[in-house]
C-alpha cells in the first residue's frame, strides 16, 4: 500500500472516529461540554442546551462562569485551577447554574481534562447532570424520615431492628428503657449468647424456639409472644413481643425487626392483653381524629382518577363529599386553571416517584375556592399503588394577596385606579396609540372650591361629594376610556381614539355631569369642575401629565368651571411660576426678603 494510500485510509479512519464521537457527545443522556482553559464553551450537546435554557448557539458565545450562581464560582474556579496545575486529575461538585431565564437549577458537575502529549492542556470535557427533582425527592424522603423517627420515638413499645450478628440498625429510646442497657450492649449478648429467654413458668426457652432465632432461620414472623429476659442489672421484665423478618433480593432473611412491650407489671396476661387491644384502638382513634381535624385533605386515586382512599376532610376542604370510588372532578376546576394542572398530573404520572405542586381554583358546592396540591407518584409503591394527594384549602390568603395587589394600585375611597396604576395605563395606550396611530387624550378634572365642602359640611360631605364625582364620571366617558384619582379632589380620565372634536364633546359632558348638584342629608351640594386637556405628542407619560396640569391651572385663572387645552404658551407659563416659586423659596432659606407683591383676583 503506496503512503497516500495509507493516509487516505488514515483520514477515513480519523473522519469515522470523529462522526461517532459527535453522535455519541450529541445524543448522551447527560449534559456534555468541551470547554477551554479559561471557560469558553467550545462544543455543547443538546441536553446542556435544555438544562440551562441557552441554545446550543448562544451557549458557544458563553464561558461557564457566565452562567454558574456567583455563590458557586469560586468553588468552581478553585477546581479548576487545581486541575489545571496537575494536582488532582478532575473534579466532582454540585452547583446551581444561571438559565436564561434568570433561575437557577441545582446540577452534578464531572470534570476531567485532557492534556496533550506533551502534558500541556487542551480542553476540559464536562457532564451536567439535573438533581432538582433528586433535591425535591431528598427533602420529602428527610420529611418522611423525620416523621417517621418521630412516630417511632412517641411510641410506649420498643422497636429494634438489627442484622443477623446482631448490629443494631434502627431503634428507638422505649427499646432501652425496657431491656436496658444500649445498641453496643445489645450487640455484644447476641455474640456472645446471653439473650436467654424464658416462658411465662420461668422455664429456659429451647434456642431453636426462641421468636428472634425461629425468624431468623425460617423466615416466618412471630407474633404476640409472650416471655421473660434477664436484663444486665439482672431485673426480670416481662415481654410482648413480636418479630418480622426483612428479605433481601433473593429471598434470605437479612434482618430482624423486633418490637416488644413491658408487661412486668400487669397482674395477668388477660390483662396486659386488654391494654394492648386498648392501646391498638386508642391509636386508631388518634389517627381517625388527627385525620378528621387536620385542616387538609389526604387523598389517593389511580391513575384513571378514580379514588382509593380520602380523609374526612375532603367536604371542609373541596366544598363536597369524596369517598373511595369517587371519579375526581377536573370539571370543577377553573377553564383558566384546567390545561396547566392536568399537564402537570400527566406530566406526574409519567415519572414514578416524582412530585408536583399546583394551585388551582375549585368550585365546591358552596362556591370558588382556591386550592394547593401536593401530589407525589406513589404508583410503583406496592403499599400505595396510586398518586397520593395533599389538597389545602388557601382561599383565604389567596383572596387576601389580590386584596393586596388591589389595593396597591387602587384608591381606597372610589375603587378607582391609583397614581400608579394609572401611570402604567398611560404607557401602554400610548404604546398602542403609536402602534396604531390613534390620539390619545388626557383630562385633568379638579372640583371647584372643594375645600369649602370640606370646611363647611365636614369630611364626610366631601368623601361623599368624591364617591359621587367618581360613580358620574365611570358613567360618562366611553368604553375603553380610563378614570383614575390622582389623590384630593383629582380626577383624571384616559381618553383613546377619536378626533379633537370627540375628545372636546367628551370634555363637556363631565363638566357638565360636574355641574348637576349632589343630594346630601336633607340638601345639595353644589359642584362644578375645571379641567385641562392634553394630547399626546410623543413624550413620557409624566409629561403628558404635567401637560394637562398646566391646561388645568389655566382653566382656574380663567374662572373655573371651564375646559383649557395645553398649548406651548401654557408650558412657558407653567416653567415661569415654577421659577418664581423656585427663586421665593430661595429667597426666604437665604433671609434676604426685601419687599413682595400680591395679585389679589376677585
Amino acid at each position: 500500500m503506496s503512503v497516500d494510500e495509507v493516509s487516505a485510509e488514515l483520514a477515513l479512519r480519523l473522519a469515522d472516529a470523529e462522526a461517532r464521537f459527535s453522535l455519541a457527545f450529541e445524543h448522551a443522556p447527560i449534559g456534555k461540554a468541551l470547554v477551554a482553559p479559561d471557560g469558553r464553551f467550545l462544543r455543547v450537546n443538546r441536553v446542556l442546551s435544555r438544562i440551562v435554557g441557552y441554545s446550543q448557539a448562544a451557549l458557544l458565545e458563553l464561558t461557564f462562569q457566565d452562567i454558574t450562581a456567583p455563590e458557586d464560582l469560586d468553588l468552581d474556579l478553585d477546581h479548576l485551577r487545581r486541575t489545571l496545575a496537575g494536582e488532582i486529575e478532575g473534579y466532582t461538585m454540585e452547583k446551581r447554574y444561571i438559565r436564561a431565564d434568570g433561575t437557577a437549577v441545582e446540577c452534578q458537575l464531572d470534570v476531567s481534562l485532557v492534556r496533550n502529549d506533551e502534558g500541556v492542556p487542551q480542553y476540559f470535557v464536562s457532564q451536567v447532570q439535573d438533581i432538582s427533582e433528586r433535591r425535591l425527592a431528598e427533602m420529602a424522603l428527610d420529611e418522611v424520615r423525620a416523621a417517621q423517627r418521630a412516630c417511632l420515638e412517641a411510641l410506649e413499645q420498643g422497636v429494634v431492628m438489627a442484622d443477623l450478628e446482631g448490629n443494631v440498625q434502627l431503634s428507638n429510646q422505649a427499646a432501652w428503657r425496657i431491656l436496658g442497657g444500649d445498641p453496643a450492649s445489645f450487640s455484644d449478648r447476641v455474640r456472645n449468647g446471653t439473650w436467654n429467654t424464658y416462658d411465662v413458668d420461668g422455664h429456659l426457652i429451647p434456642l431453636e424456639e426462641r421468636p428472634i432465632i425461629h425468624t431468623a432461620l425460617t423466615g416466618e414472623p412471630v407474633t404476640d409472644r409472650v416471655m421473660y429476659i434477664i436484663r444486665d442489672d439482672g431485673e426480670r421484665v416481662a415481654l410482648r413481643l413480636a418479630t418480622e423478618p426483612v428479605f433481601d433480593d433473593a429471598g434470605e432473611v437479612v434482618s430482624l425487626v423486633i418490637a416488644f412491650a413491658d408487661i412486668s407489671h400487669e397482674h395477668a396476661l388477660a390483662a396486659a392483653q386488654r391494654a394492648a387491644d386498648e392501646e391498638v384502638r386508642a391509636g386508631k382513634v388518634l389517627l381517625e381524629a388527627f385525620l378528621e381535624r387536620s385542616a387538609d385533605l389526604i387523598c389517593v386515586h389511580d391513575e384513571q382518577g378514580v379514588v382509593l382512599y380520602a380523609s374526612p376532610t375532603a367536604e371542609t376542604v373541596l366544598g363536597h363529599p369524596l369517598h373511595a370510588g369517587d371519579q375526581m372532578q377536573w370539571e370543577r376546576v377553573h377553564p383558566d386553571d384546567t390545561d396547566a394542572g392536568l399537564a402537570g398530573f400527566v406530566d406526574l404520572i409519567a415519572a414514578p416517584g416524582s412530585t408536583i405542586r399546583v394551585e388551582v381554583r375549585y368550585r365546591g358546592d358552596d362556591g370558588w375556592r382556591h386550592l394547593e396540591i401536593v401530589a407525589t407518584n406513589r404508583l410503583d409503591d406496592p403499599a400505595v399503588a396510586g398518586i397520593v394527594g395533599n389538597v389545602r384549602d388557601i382561599t383565604e390568603r389567596a383572596e387576601a394577596a389580590a386584596q393586596l395587589a388591589w389595593q396597591a394600585f387602587h384608591d381606597q375611597l372610589t375603587g378607582l385606579p391609583n397614581r400608579a396604576l394609572l401611570m402604567d395605563r398611560v404607557g401602554q395606550a400610548l404604546e398602542r396609540s403609536r402602534r396604531q396611530g390613534e390620539r390619545v387624550a388626557l383630562l385633568f378634572v379638579d372640583l371647584d372650591r372643594f375645600k369649602h365642602v370640606n370646611d363647611e359640611r365636614g369630611h364626610e360631605a366631601g368623601d361623599h361629594l368624591l364617591v359621587e364625582v367618581a360613580s358620574r364620571l365611570r358613567r360618562t366617558v366611553r368604553a375603553g376610556d380610563t378614570v383614575a384619582r390622582l389623590g384630593g379632589d383629582e380626577f383624571v380620565v384616559v381618553a383613546e381614539g377619536g378626533d379633537e372634536t370627540d375628545i372636546g364633546a367628551l370634555a363637556d359632558r363631565i363638566r357638565a355631569a360636574l355641574e348637576v348638584p349632589v343630594a346630601f342629608g336633607d340638601g345639595s351640594l353644589p359642584m362644578s369642575a375645571s379641567i385641562g386637556m392634553a394630547y399626546d405628542a410623543g413624550h413620557p407619560p409624566e409629561r403628558l401629565l404635567r401637560d394637562a396640569d398646566a391646561a388645568l391651572y389655566r382653566a382656574k385663572e380663567r374662572g373655573r368651571n371651564r375646559v383649557e387645552v395645553f398649548n406651548e404658551a401654557l408650558r412657558v407659563a407653567a416653567q415661569r411660576r415654577a421659577n418664581v416659586e423656585t427663586t421665593l423659596r430661595r429667597a426666604l432659606d437665604d433671609g434676604m426678603v426685601v419687599g413682595t407683591e400680591a395679585l389679589v383676583r376677585i
